[in-house]
């Protein structure tokens, strides 16, 4: 990311786009940025979701 020059991750969204951006920041070590548009509870954990080819993974940070 930092050939990007990225600074953070904005999370927008409910559960899954705040699942997703917790695993990003994990993986690139970015801040995130939150603003919750429904109550999930992800945004109240540090358990991270993704899915990709239709099989869900889940993960907790440290």
């Amino acid at each position: 990311m930092q050939r990007l020059k990225v600074d953070y991750c904005l999370a927008l969204g409910g559960g899954s786009a705040i699942g997703l951006a917790k695993a990003n920041a994990l993986e690139t070590y970015l801040p995130i940025i939150v603003i919750p548009t429904t109550y999930a509870g992800s945004e109240m954990t540090a358990v991270n979701g993704i899915t990709e080819n239709q099989l869900k993974t889940t993960g907790k940070a440290a």
